[in-house]
């Protein structure tokens, strides 16, 4: 069994406790306005184009079958319309100007990295991270890999705003020791004029979630004018409040400013959100709002 992974992280600190490994599959049923990943929506391979880095060699137009490569008066134009996503011309770039994004991995091959920070992971009680694009569109391939985690002691988390069929989340829940859930905005309309989607299936899996499930982290990524008023902040508030003691941490993460070169890099030039990250003071005050209903379990970065 095979899925398209765009990275695989060691060493992070960030994605759960301990010093783990973040695994990151493509494809992603949202499209976030302001996603910092949008290397991660399609499922498919696909090749990211860096202009200023490319000296001219030819080897793209030479090794592309469809035409997709061409030079206009000394200028490199890849024209996407028939590129099935082969990563031929990124494997034949010298300078990096064309890179692939996505490779079909195994479980094996997955598996064969995720094991090499075992000794990290027992050291610092980390672990094994699977994020994306939204792991959980990929239920029997997780459910594949997490059983080998398990079998080896190796502590598992997913990354994931629950937008799947709950048969999905059922099929892999008591193989996963930490679900990390975000929660993007509370109003409906709103949620689907932002990530196209509406969030009734989130929310309703994160209530099932929290009934069966014993740990829980919720990550609310602050988007400035998007989701940092003072309302949707209580009104998330009260709802995480609704959902027990599961909920072990609620995490509110600043602004992510550094994707705009990788949507020019995928082609995407329209419609680029672009904001500065909130200062510090922003991010204390926001957590307050939290704080003063949820406690202490919340933090900020």
């Amino acid at each position: 069994m095979k899925q398209t992974v765009f990275n695989i992280a060691r060493g992070s600190l960030s994605d759960g406790n301990g010093i783990r490994t973040v695994v990151y599959l493509k494809g992603c049923p949202l499209s976030c306005k302001w996603c910092h990943n949008p290397e991660s929506w399609s499922a498919k391979p696909q090749v990211l184009f860096y202009p200023s880095k490319c000296i001219g060699c030819g080897r793209c137009l030479d090794v592309c079958e469809f035409g997709c490569h061409k030079n206009q008066n000394g200028e490199h134009i890849f024209d996407r319309t028939d590129c099935t996503g082969c990563l031929s011309c990124a494997d034949a770039c010298p300078s990096g100007a064309l890179q692939s994004c996505g490779k079909q991995t195994s479980v094996d091959e997955i598996y064969t990295e995720i094991k090499k920070d075992i000794h990290y992971f027992q050291k610092s009680s980390g672990g094994v991270t699977f994020s994306g694009g939204e792991a959980l569109i990929h239920p029997d391939f997780l459910k594949e890999i997490l059983t080998l985690c398990k079998k080896d002691g190796i502590h598992t988390a997913i990354e994931t705003s629950l937008f799947a069929p709950f048969e999905n989340i059922e099929k892999i829940a008591n193989l996963i020791d930490l679900f990390i859930v975000d929660i993007k905005l509370f109003d409906s309309n709103k949620h689907k004029e932002f990530t196209g989607v509406s969030n009734q299936k989130i929310l309703e899996n994160l209530t099932r979630l929290s009934a069966i499930h014993p740990n829980l982290w919720i990550r609310i990524p602050l988007i400035p004018d998007v989701n940092d008023d003072e309302q949707n902040l209580i009104d998330t508030a009260r709802f995480i409040k609704s959902l027990g003691s599961c909920v072990k941490k609620v995490e509110l993460l600043k602004y992510n400013n550094l994707a705009p070169s990788k949507y020019r890099a995928l082609g995407i030039y329209d419609d680029i959100f672009e904001k500065l990250p909130q200062p510090k003071e922003v991010m204390k005050q926001k957590a307050k709002v939290l704080s003063d209903i949820l406690g202490d379990i919340v933090s900020y970065e």
